[in-house]
């Protein structure tokens, strides 16, 4: 962004969390208008810690933990071949990803197979998914494969169908994101490493709130995580425990909504229900029941985000009947009444 946008000329911000790039003129202009206090939730380290006075503090995901996550869940999965891919645009914070990745694989005694495009000026996407179809026709299997991100986990999945590559009986698929409009709507569907986000923008938001007040704060970077890894049918374990609970969860997610119990869910799995919950607690050291409880609560908060649906009815679109148990459910659950929790989020 290079030239000053108008509504700039008139608003006169405390303090700003912005998600994209500004360039250093326009964060200046920013400066002279009273702003206190700058947020950057990209990495462009290009900005100095300071701009005409004005403290500039970087709060960034940690591509490193990430990269470790995916390769440690992979191996967890008790594969002996392991490869990655970029995106398609070389990207310095996402090749921290890839390094991440390489390194901890490394540090078992693996390799890493790590996908490289030749470019090509026309028809850039086909060549793209072409040139993948037959990397990924040739990479030794069973193999733990990790794309950069979500839409590129997918270009991966489009190009195993392509190479007659099975997902996940030849390769286990992983993305980063947990994009659900993606990984909820491919076949199979996509497991993905959740960033902390929230995580994220709390730590935004108390620094801003610090800078506004005139205290002075650190200008290094502060970095978040992994708030977990959300396992969908891309990395089931064909032969293992693992295959029934990721069935079962998968099942829970797509339907929390509706009225769906445990002998559904048993149903889903493909197995007993014996057999399922002796498998939930030692693959998540749960139980199914409490699980889905816990992605219908987390159901409810996507719901008061959204604000479209009144209070009373927010219960009954999540799969829950009785609406005082859910109140007590909730407040346990997040420490805040729903009707807290709605008003936070205006």
């Amino acid at each position: 962004m290079t030239r000053t946008p108008g509504f700039l000329r008139e608003w006169r911000p405390s303090g700003v969390i912005a998600d994209r790039g500004l360039n250093a003129s326009l964060v200046a202009h920013m400066a002279q208008t009273g702003l206190r206090g700058f947020i950057a939730l990209y990495d462009n380290q290009e900005l100095d810690p300071t701009i005409s006075g004005l403290p500039i503090r970087h709060v960034l995901c940690d591509n490193v933990r990430l990269g470790t996550a995916g390769a440690e869940f992979l191996l967890r999965k008790r594969l002996r071949h392991f490869a990655y891919v970029p995106a398609i645009v070389a990207d310095e914070p996402l090749d921290r990803r890839r390094r991440a990745f390489v390194e901890r694989v490394a540090k078992d005694g693996f390799d890493v197979s790590v996908y490289t495009a030749t470019r090509s000026r026309r028809d850039h996407f086909n060549s793209d998914e072409r040139q993948l179809a037959k990397w990924l026709a040739d990479l030794p299997k069973p193999c733990g494969v990790m794309a950069a991100f979500d839409q590129r986990a997918k270009n991966v999945l489009d190009a195993c169908r392509l190479a007659g590559v099975d997902v996940p009986a030849q390769v286990m698929l992983l993305g980063v994101d947990n994009e659900e409009y993606i990984c909820d709507n491919t076949v199979p569907s996509l497991s993905s490493i959740l960033p902390d986000f929230n995580g994220g923008g709390t730590k935004a938001a108390e620094t801003l709130q610090r800078m506004i007040d005139g205290e002075e704060v650190d200008l290094t970077p502060l970095y978040y995580g992994v708030r977990q890894i959300v396992e969908r049918a891309s990395t089931v374990d064909v032969g293992g425990t693992a295959r029934s609970v990721a069935l079962a969860c998968e099942f829970m997610r797509r339907n929390a909504a509706s009225p769906i119990g445990i002998d559904d869910i048993v149903a889903a799995s493909g197995t007993s229900r014996r057999l399922l919950e002796k498998h939930f607690r030692t693959v998540m050291g749960t139980t199914a029941a409490h699980e889905l409880q816990r992605i219908r609560l987390e159901l409810v908060k996507k719901r008061l985000e959204e604000k479209d649906i009144p209070l009373g009815r927010v219960g009954d679109a999540c799969g829950f009947r009785d609406e005082s148990h859910l109140k007590k459910l909730f407040k346990h659950a997040f420490g805040v009444t729903m009707g807290d929790y709605r008003r936070a989020m205006q």
